[in-house]
């Protein structure tokens, strides 16, 4: 069996000055593994 972890998607939505930034800078300190895509970037992909 591969011991690799499963991918998981944490979304993280709120209002204008809500923390939404801050809380997806402390989750990436603390899971080095962690990718932060922010919705503009997949907005202008698409």
């Amino acid at each position: 069996m591969n011991n690799r972890m499963k991918p998981q998607v944490i979304a993280i939505a709120g209002v204008s000055g809500g923390g939404k930034t801050t809380i997806a800078k402390y989750l990436h300190r603390k899971f080095k593994n962690l990718s932060v895509v922010k919705k503009w970037h997949i907005f202008f992909v698409l």
